[in-house]
């Protein structure tokens, strides 16, 4: 036992005492890296746009909105929270609003998970 733990700090001790090996910032590893970081958002984006896409069906579904466009507009605004204000909705459909921008922040802080996450390997 006492010689598995003497092994064990002069290991860490050698690789204490070794210079790190490191490429720079333009190195291959970045570049690996940047990628993985750039992969990650795409998938983000892409799920965040189907998401809000899902959502303006469910206003044309409701009978909301007459064209996809418009529903997609409004929920584009209430996803992100922005909140223009331009395009309102019926009183008795007004709670999907809120609704659809607790689920947009809940799902952004997903995202930002999941994007530090493929930073940090």
């Amino acid at each position: 036992m006492h010689d598995y733990d003497s092994r064990l700090a002069a290991k860490r001790d050698r690789q204490l005492r070794s210079p790190r090996k490191t490429t720079g910032s333009c190195g291959h590893e970045f570049l690996v890296r940047y990628g993985i970081v750039a992969r990650a958002i795409l998938y983000a984006l892409v799920a965040h746009l189907l998401e809000m896409g899902l959502w303006a069906v469910l206003f044309v579904i409701c009978g909301e909105f007459r064209d996809f466009g418009t529903a997609y507009y409004h929920s584009m605004v209430n996803y992100t929270s922005l909140g223009y204000g331009d395009v309102i909705m019926s009183p008795s459909w007004k709670l999907l609003g809120p609704l659809e921008t607790a689920n947009g922040m809940l799902l952004f802080g997903v995202s930002t998970a999941m994007i530090l996450r493929s930073f940090n390997g």
